[in-house]
């Protein structure tokens, strides 16, 4: 279990060229000890397969990345429940690199990026294993063909409406720009950069990249 945590945070710290300097594994918690963190915040949590738990302190935060055993086990065999791994350890990332630079974030921002992230991590697990990728394939299973959590307060289940949305939008039009052309180092600059923006900025990239925008000498279509 440990292992694969570990690899799909190196992962990602490559990709986007970050200093975690914080092990994810050793921030997983088991049902015992999730059970333990209920009580301690005082209800019951949501029974997601993965969470991020952000507890604040006198002197700071805690966190625990909760898993559920199908999740905590899962590797490439079980797509949806590796991509359920990557979304936690994506959690896990964005906020200690987030933490570490002193600099705030968002729910839907964090959303948004996990689920870039899970497209683009299995881009490069395949790319450096050479291994062959339907990327279309994949954005069908990562955003179409997905589970998306609905909750009681509907700001809730419309924010992650929101991430998968956009996140389908942005990882479209990377595919179309860079990866069908087979240009992943102008790509890596481009995700680099799009990891260090914050929520509003992130929104209107995506916005301004997946927008038609007419040119000076324009024509009637044919």
């Amino acid at each position: 279990m440990s292992g694969e945590i570990r690899r799909l945070q190196a992962t990602l710290e490559a990709l986007y060229k970050l200093e975690t300097a914080a092990d994810a594994s050793d921030f997983v918690v088991d049902a015992e000890r999730r059970a333990d963190l209920e009580r301690q915040i005082g209800r019951v949590m949501p029974a997601d397969r993965e969470a991020l738990w952000i507890l604040q302190e006198d002197d700071g935060v805690a966190v625990a990345l909760v898993l559920d055993d199908e999740v905590r086990d899962a590797d490439e065999s079980d797509p949806d429940r590796h991509a359920a791994l990557l979304e936690g350890v994506s959690h896990f990332v964005y906020f200690v690199d987030r933490a570490r630079s002193d600099r705030p974030l968002t729910l839907l921002e964090m959303e948004l990026q996990a689920e870039v992230d899970k497209y683009l991590a299995t881009w490069a697990m395949h790319h450096e294993a050479r291994a062959p990728l339907d990327l279309d394939g994949l954005e069908e299973r990562l955003f179409v063909r997905c589970r998306i959590p609905e909750r009681d307060d509907p700001v809730e289940t419309a924010r992650y409406v929101a991430a998968n949305r956009l996140a389908q939008r942005y990882c479209g039009w990377l595919a179309r720009a860079f990866l069908r052309p087979d240009r992943p180092e102008p790509m890596l600059t481009e995700v680099r950069r799009f990891w260090r923006m914050g929520h509003s900025d992130k929104i209107a990239h995506i916005e301004s990249r997946s927008t038609v925008r007419p040119g000076r000498g324009l024509r009637r279509a044919a």
